[in-house]
């Protein structure tokens, strides 16, 4: 999406951004704020010029010790892209290639080179496909030298309903142990909620689903078999989400029938046809109380893995990378100082009778300090990724502070004297200065496993290309491809692709694949289609010209043009064209049939040409009337007011009225 205000005017050419990357004024994108296009302001053309749009789908690609300290975020585009563009300034604009015709696929590829773990998600078509692989690393010889390679073992392949968003019954979990273990398919992991009976989950998915199966895996990495849930129930709901919401139905309830074994799975099937978006597993029963070394007695619920499957098997799963468990990012940041000391010391004497009176006064006592920052702010001197699985899931930070002496210089001035003589005071003052170099050390250790949300922008079922350009010239110079999804030629139907301007201006090398547009303009409209599917629209208060390159399809389908003055379409195969209404001549050319219906025009003449057969009816010029089919020309209603020419080998003519 992008728009541009009525107010938009940069006053000199410049691109979308300024040199600091800010966007410039009256330029507003979609309601998520990507910058998905890209152009151009010309100021003395007057001209605001798109930069080409081929959406494709989004790739990331991470590799290393993978590490996460909250709140991450990956997002790859796929599916069909839509396109909405507004232009409500007084600038003209100029397109480029618009290329959206893709059903993109979007994937994420995370190798973990610590443990050599590799997770890929492929999104396609709505759906998600994970696929976990381990690496081993082997060492061979050759000529002497050792070479090392990884090769890559599938470990597994699941296919996914995304989830949205998790909501578990309660927050009494663990911090490691929380509801997004019981979906990230892994067995390792667990959901542990300390309300034991009665406690679950509530669960969004991306796109309503029917889920026919509700599978569970039990704990792996203990024995506390009581904890397991012992009954189950299962609500979907279309409006409400919320646990303790009124608006849920119920599914499917019964007994869990798990083992007490550690990893015993269970798959419960059931009888579903409704699709929801929210689902709600409650687990009402645990099997039994827990009573730890202590002698208390623990009521909890835990388990290893839920998943809804579809009637197809896919199941419904969140998208969740879980770093190794017990990473931190330790990092430590320096800062040095510098301490001054400045010590004054006196030695003081009278001298009463020609010798001295030593230590009539003393003064040992400092004078000054002072200490400098000669670092601004703490700077980072390193990080690293350890592994503390010692400390307690709930710490999040650890921190120590340490102070290290990194220098210290003495000057040392005087002794010297100062007055003396008979009756007279005498000094001798030594002046120390102490430069102490400090440096200020602070460690922390951030926790750093925690999972990382994987997402995707599915786009569009129906894509669609709405381009308004309101009083302004529209300039559409590249080529224009649109995505086929499923293009109708139902007259009723709407087209995906709209282009509307007070005037256009359309390149000899612009061409149009995919769905046909529909067009309203002032002025004259040029179109070079290729391979079009759908219905064309177009109203101008031109000239407009059809001209078919190639196509894969049987027939050009026209479902209406208005102009002012000729109308010509030429079709590399048939053409089949109806409410045609113009104060120009009508020319249609087919290289096999031509159907040509509802064609009016105020002061022309209509030529009719095709390879095979040519039907008309509903036809009413002024002028002449002129139909040529090799095998056919079949004519219903013709109003010709002035001569009327047919050339076929088999002639049918139903209500022909002409004055010659």
């Amino acid at each position: 999406d992008l728009t541009f205000d009525a107010d938009f005017n940069p006053g000199k050419s410049s691109n979308f951004t300024d040199s600091l990357g800010n966007r410039l004024s009256g330029i507003h994108y979609g309601d998520d704020g990507l910058e998905t296009v890209d152009g151009f302001f010309d100021a003395d053309k007057k001209l605001i010029v798109l930069d080409e749009i081929k959406p494709q789908g989004g790739i990331i690609n991470l590799t290393g010790t993978l590490i996460s300290t909250g709140n991450g975020r990956l997002r790859a585009a796929s599916g069909y892209a839509s396109v909405n563009i507004t232009n409500n300034s007084r600038f003209d604009l100029a397109l480029d290639d618009i290329v959206v015709n893709e059903n993109r696929e979007g994937r994420i590829t995370l190798t973990d080179t610590a443990t050599l773990a590799r997770e890929i998600y492929l999104f396609k078509d709505g759906q998600v496909t994970r696929d976990r692989k381990q690496g081993t690393l082997t060492t061979t010889t050759s000529d002497g030298k050792a070479l090392s390679s990884i090769r890559y073992d599938q470990v597994s392949s699941d296919t996914l309903v995304p989830i949205e968003s998790l909501t578990p019954s309660s927050l009494n979990s663990p911090a490691n142990e929380t509801v997004n273990g019981a979906f990230d398919g892994k067995r390792d992991s667990k959901y542990l909620n300390k309300d034991g009976a009665g406690s679950g989950v509530s669960l969004k998915l991306v796109d309503p689903a029917v889920v026919t199966a509700l599978s569970l895996t039990t704990r792996t990495n203990d024995d506390i078999w009581q904890w397991d849930p012992k009954t189950y129930e299962l609500y979907g709901s279309n409006t409400d989400g919320d646990w303790n919401g009124t608006d849920w139905t119920l599914i499917s309830a019964g007994d869990t029938n798990l083992a007490n074994d550690r990893g015993a799975s269970n798959t419960l099937s059931f009888d579903n046809k409704q699709a929801y978006t929210y689902y709600k597993v409650v687990f009402p029963e645990i099997k039994g109380v827990y009573t730890d070394g202590n002698g208390q007695s623990l009521e909890y619920l835990h388990l290893s893995e839920i998943g809804l499957q579809t009637a197809s098997g896919v199941t419904a799963g969140s998208l969740n990378y879980q770093p190794a468990q017990g990473r931190f990012y330790l990092f430590t940041e320096g800062q040095r100082k510098t301490e001054t000391e400045y010590k004054k010391y006196e030695q003081k004497s009278f001298n009463l009778f020609g010798f001295d009176w030593d230590d009539l006064v003393k003064d040992d006592s400092l004078k000054k300090s002072d200490t400098r920052m000669t670092d601004g702010e703490p700077l980072l001197d390193s990080e690293v990724v350890v592994n503390y699985p010692a400390l307690p899931a709930d710490v999040l930070l650890y921190s120590k502070y340490q102070l290290v002496q990194t220098s210290r210089d003495v000057t040392k001035k005087g002794p010297w004297e100062s007055g003396g003589g008979w009756l007279r005071e005498k000094t001798v003052t030594t002046e120390v200065t102490t430069v102490t170099g400090l440096k200020d050390f602070y460690t922390y250790a951030v926790r750093a496993d925690l999972p990382v949300a994987v997402e995707y922008y599915p786009g569009s079922d129906q894509p669609v290309v709405n381009i308004q350009n309101g009083s302004n010239k529209l300039l559409v110079r590249g080529e224009m491809s649109f995505a086929d999804t499923g293009a109708t030629d139902d007259e009723f139907a709407v087209s995906p692709v709209n282009l509307s301007a007070d005037a256009m201006e359309i390149s000899g090398e612009a061409v149009f694949s995919g769905p046909l547009p529909q067009i309203r303009t002032k002025g004259d409209v040029t179109l070079n289609i290729k391979n079009g599917s759908g219905r064309l629209l177009v109203e101008a208060t031109g000239s407009v010209t059809i001209k078919e390159l190639s196509t894969e399809r049987n027939i050009l389908n026209i479902g209406g043009i208005t102009g002012a003055k000729d109308i010509r379409i030429d079709a590399v195969k048939s053409v089949q064209a109806k409410n045609i209404n113009t104060g120009g001549n009508i020319a249609v050319k087919a290289g096999n049939s031509l159907s040509l219906s509802y064609a009016v025009t105020t002061a022309g003449r209509v030529e009719l040409t095709a390879g095979n057969a040519v039907l008309a009816d509903n036809i009413k010029a002024p002028q002449n009337f002129a139909a040529t089919g090799s095998t056919e020309v079949n004519l219903g209603l013709i109003n010709i007011g002035q001569s009327v020419a047919i050339s076929g080998a088999d002639v049918t003519l139903q209500n022909l009225k002409a004055s010659s």
